[in-house]
């Protein structure tokens, strides 16, 4: 045994013209070729118990198991209902060709079930008709032992599973080039799809997941003493050479951030290095957080901040910072919005209205007549409220106010169409953005257009 294994690993690496045939196919090719050899030129028959045909077969389900699940989940959970109709008709299909054909050419008990699972490669056929046979559910014809049906399956799945694997791999390689399907951009979109690509991250589960590192880097600090930053405000020099800064030092003192400051000659900031490109950063009580992500819990204490959706983006340890995670949204120098030389005057006004138990449409009617160009609903729960002020809301929307539904209950996401019908009302639903951080994306966006559909396309990607 070990020796076939061996040698059909070897054999599948290596490269049959376009083709490889892998450990499974060139195990299974060279486990045929010693055994017709050794019964052919010297009539040894092996016997494998049953048991240890079940150990070994459960060791490969097994491993098999452990590799796909997770993205079998993941998978099931964007595209299920496709792929249990795909599977629905596939094994009808071939349940269906392998029975008139065994029943056609009147092939030997156990061959039918080999051949199906080696057409599908699917061991789990193989177990259930061991099962079977070794609990006495299926009784073979007279003169014929158990030991020769599980032998004929396992010749029929031997066989089929090589031509089966070549056909398959030919079929993917032509089969695109007959409906003129490019295979290179078809991939790439569902690596996208899929969490993949360059500025996703993968699925929660999937292999990729458990593959990203911890980077180690140092933090790094600068005086300022280059003419060019001297009176830049904080977060213009932030934006300008895309380093979120972390801590500003002037003297002894720490400034705050919240006032924007403006840079001074001999000030001392710190930065990471690896922070470049990674959008704002909160960084307090030894936790780093997106800025899109975080929000204050807490009035006073120091672990006041927290990432409830997407996590936060890593810690500070003995002077390092330990990233766990990209920044996956749209956001500084790669956003389509500037406020530059604009002031706060200058901005759509957006106001929230925060839901509570009984409110009516007055607020909302009041805040349109006021000149509001935008509304922010703090619903409760997915982004409701009541009938009354859902009726202000469609009202004002029809007038060309946008509307965003947003939550008051601080986490998870209000997606369209979910309570409220969106695409009737013409809402904007706010995703995972709270109230506060919604109105302001809606006063960017308001910048640019009035659009319901292009302001939920700025709410998916910012």
């Amino acid at each position: 045994m070990g020796l076939g294994t061996r040698l059909g690993t070897r054999l599948g690496r290596q490269p049959l013209g376009f083709i490889k045939l892998g450990s499974t196919a060139g195990t299974l090719l060279v486990g045929i070729l010693i055994s017709l050899a050794a019964h052919l030129g010297y009539g040894i028959k092996y016997d494998i118990p049953a048991l240890l045909t079940t150990v070994f077969l459960n060791l490969f389900m097994f491993a098999v198991g452990l590799k796909v699940g997770p993205q079998f989940f993941a998978g099931l959970r964007l595209d299920g209902l496709k792929f249990v109709t795909i599977s629905l008709l596939v094994v009808s299909l071939n349940f269906a060709a392998v029975f008139i054909l065994s029943k056609t050419l009147r092939l030997a008990p156990g061959f039918a079930t080999g051949i199906i699972a080696g057409s599908m490669t699917d061991t789990a056929v193989i177990g259930a008709a061991a099962g079977a046979v070794q609990s006495g559910s299926y009784q073979p014809p007279a003169g014929i032992t158990a030991d020769i049906v599980m032998g004929n399956v396992a010749a029929g799945y031997a066989i089929i599973y090589l031509f089966s694997l070549v056909g398959i791999i030919l079929l993917i390689r032509y089969l695109p080039r007959l409906f003129s399907v490019d295979v290179v951009a078809a991939a790439r979109e569902a690596e996208k799809s899929y969490g993949g690509g360059e500025n996703r991250l993968p699925f929660s589960g999937t292999e990729g997941a458990y593959k990203l590192p911890a980077l180690k880097v140092d933090v790094r600090a600068y005086r300022v003493e280059n003419p060019s930053c001297f009176g830049l405000p904080l977060f213009e020099f932030s934006e300008k050479f895309e380093v979120p800064v972390l801590q500003l030092l002037r003297g002894d003192q720490v400034i705050d951030f919240d006032a924007n400051p403006i840079m001074q000659e001999g000030d001392i900031f710190t930065v990471v290095a690896e922070a470049k490109g990674r959008g704002p950063l909160v960084v307090l009580n030894d936790t780093i957080h997106y800025a899109r992500e975080t929000q204050k819990m807490h009035t006073t204490r120091m672990d006041t901040f927290v990432s409830p959706n997407r996590g936060i983006a890593g810690m500070m340890n003995t002077g390092k910072a330990f990233f766990y995670s990209q920044n996956v949204m749209r956001h500084t120098t790669k956003s389509e919005f500037s406020v530059a030389g604009l002031k706060t005057a200058d901005l759509p006004r957006v106001e929230i209205v925060y839901s509570h138990a009984d409110l009516g449409g007055e607020t909302v009617d009041f805040l349109v007549g006021k000149g509001a160009k935008g509304l922010v609903l703090a619903g409760v729960g997915d982004g409701n409220s009541t009938d009354a002020v859902i009726a202000a809301l469609e009202l004002a929307a029809k007038k060309g106010v946008a509307v965003v539904r947003s939550s008051r209950v601080g986490s998870g996401v209000v997606d369209r169409n979910v309570e409220i019908n969106d695409d009737k009302l013409g809402f904007v639903a706010g995703m995972e953005l709270n109230a506060q951080k919604a109105r302001i994306l809606l006063m960017l966006g308001l910048l640019k257009t009035k659009d319901p559909k292009k302001l939920q396309e700025f709410f998916m990607e910012y």
